[in-house]
């Protein structure tokens, strides 16, 4: 409760920043339309910030259908009242999109509350060690502090590409970006999906038995990854000149984003794992350093070789960082993450044995 308290309260000032900063945005002629935008999104921020954590809580105690209906809710609602506009022929505007999308996110964020609430009612024992909100905000700032630098690194290399590439350049490699996330999205989902159970069995220090969850995981989401991309190798060439011919380039800078991306996968569950079984400062620490090599290299990338080089530096940048994830994972909390526990058949060995 604690914490969704924290999250709405945060997601207010948010808004109220949004609200603020309304009548100082000049949009010329269209200043009016685009005032009343804002003030929709403005709210549609702590409505979205707390139906996202409310997701989280629900996977946490295992309430995994309620979690998945929250997640879905807010975009079925858009997808609907749009599919009755075309049926109707319906010409909605802007605001009308917006403000379905905020009823959305406001239903989700009520049912979310209800559901939590309902949990939270039918547990008799009280908690062994009650923590405070100074604490709970104390021990998520290194989550935060690395979600925002793994956002910022996202964005490196296209604004690198807008610095020193043409628009065509741009559009090539924005369109190879979208289609190597692809690739990764089976082992987000798995990840998504077991941060719960690893916390679970963490708690109850069954080191055994979170080995044995690790191994299935990385072994579909590797499998998945490597069918994709073996498939875009393939086929991708003839897909690309009967759409395009012009977008080739796109198809071979796919291929190097999604060979690192596919080394991401190999690396399992280790960047998941440091952030949700406390060791969330050295997993900050990690990312920072390897973030500040990902520019260097992405910046001698492009300035060498354009975008071809660009993208060999990212994707060279992504299997780094999941090496020292998975790394530390090991000296940590004494497990394999990575696609390597396939072929283990005994524990690893502690380092300080």
């Amino acid at each position: 409760m604690k914490i969704q308290g924290i999250v709405g309260g945060f997601g207010l000032l948010v808004a109220c920043a949004f609200w603020l900063a309304d009548p100082w945005i000049a949009f010329g002629k269209d200043a009016a339309i685009w005032h009343g935008v804002l003030a929709i999104v403005a709210l549609q921020v702590p409505c979205a910030a707390l139906g996202a954590v409310q997701v989280e809580l629900l996977r946490a105690v295992h309430s995994i259908r309620s979690s998945a209906f929250l997640m879905a809710f807010p975009s079925t609602v858009v997808a609907l009242f749009l599919a009755f506009a075309l049926t109707t022929r319906l010409q909605p505007d802007l605001h009308q999109v917006l403000l379905c999308s905020l009823a959305g996110y406001a239903i989700a964020a009520g049912v979310g509350a209800f559901s939590i609430s309902s949990s939270c009612r039918r547990w008799s024992e009280l908690a062994n060690e009650p923590i405070g909100t100074g604490a709970i905000i104390h021990r998520t700032l290194p989550n935060l502090a690395t979600t925002l630098v793994l956002f910022g690194l996202s964005q490196v290399d296209m604004i690198l590409l807008a610095l020193f590439s043409s628009l065509e350049e741009i559009a090539q490699y924005g369109i190879a970006l979208r289609i190597s996330t692809v690739l990764i999205m089976p082992l987000s989902i798995a990840n998504s999906a077991f941060a719960p159970t690893a916390v679970h069995l963490w708690t109850l220090n069954d080191h055994t038995g979170l080995q044995k969850a690790l191994r299935p995981l990385v072994s579909v989401a590797t499998l998945l990854t490597f069918l994709m991309y073996a498939g875009l190798a393939t086929l991708g060439y003839t897909l690309v000149h009967l759409w395009n011919p012009h977008y080739e380039n796109s198809l071979w800078l796919a291929l190097i984003l999604g060979a690192g991306q596919l080394g991401h996968v190999l690396g399992g569950s280790s960047g998941i794992l440091l952030m949700v079984l406390g060791d969330e400062r050295v997993a900050f620490r990690i990312t920072l350093v390897t973030g500040v090599a990902t520019v260097a290299l992405c910046c001698l990338g492009i300035l060498a070789g354009g975008p071809f080089w660009l993208a060999a530096a990212a994707a060279v940048c992504n299997v780094l960082q999941v090496y020292f994830f998975a790394k530390r994972v090991r000296e940590r909390f004494n497990v394999d993450a990575t696609v390597l526990a396939l072929l283990r058949t005994k524990p690893v060995p502690h380092p300080h044995a």
